[in-house]
């Protein structure tokens, strides 16, 4: 993977995302609300929270930790491609 490849952290709506950004960001993380590319939200309303890849284990081990439920996780390149992830 390359060092500006990103994750998205899948969420069911806009509200389920940003209660996972606003978690993550109160533990240290850098964590942004995004709209996922349309090539995998097969057309409905998804959001996604972003993160970096060097906080990518650790963000999913507290939220894991919190409850808080989330979707697929998907590897974001820099030119657009995705990747479904085992994470």
């Amino acid at each position: 993977m390359s060092p500006l490849t990103t994750y998205l952290i899948m969420c069911k709506n806009q509200t389920a995302a940003l209660r996972l950004a606003d978690y993550l960001s109160g533990k240290g993380f850098y964590a942004s609300l995004t709209r996922p590319p349309a090539g995998i939200t097969g057309g409905d309303c998804s959001f996604a929270v972003k993160v970096a890849e060097r906080q990518l284990i650790q963000a999913l081990a507290a939220l894991n930790e919190s409850g808080l439920r989330h979707g697929k996780v998907y590897a974001y390149f820099p030119d657009g491609r995705t990747q479904l992830t085992n994470a």
